[in-house]
């Protein structure tokens, strides 16, 4: 598979994932009470802040450009009508978006060959 294909492919899992996560928030209304309650917030307050990290750091070590991977979680969960948070959907954006540069110098770090040290160049004789 080519690393354009990959790419591709992992940005349309991690669309997939961001839909079916905004999801989970309709079945917490189902939920009579507090027990409710509290899977709704912990749902909010946690789990989407740390699928906005997880998957989009996974999908830019996999060749997603960050301009593409940090937008799927933070802009369902501002455009989506299940939660109404601006404030968890731009921290969303902007977690999505730190994760998705760090694996992409991850893997610019881990593909870097030894000896050619930024700045260090190596003199003919």
């Amino acid at each position: 598979m080519s690393a354009g294909k990959r790419a591709c492919l992992w940005f349309g899992l991690l669309v997939i994932f961001s839909l079916l996560l905004q999801l989970l928030g309709f079945l917490f209304g189902q939920i009579p009470g507090e027990a409710g309650a509290l899977f709704y917030l912990l749902h909010l307050y946690l789990v989407l802040p740390l699928g906005a990290i997880i998957f989009p750091f996974l999908a830019g070590k996999r060749g997603v450009h960050p301009l593409a991977a940090f937008f799927p979680v933070g802009g369902c969960l501002l455009l989506l009508p299940v939660y109404h948070s601006p404030g968890v959907g731009l921290l969303c954006l902007l977690l999505s978006l730190v994760a998705s540069v760090a694996a992409q110098e991850w893997e610019k770090q881990k593909n870097h060959k030894k000896g050619s040290h930024h700045g260090t160049a190596k003199r003919k004789k």
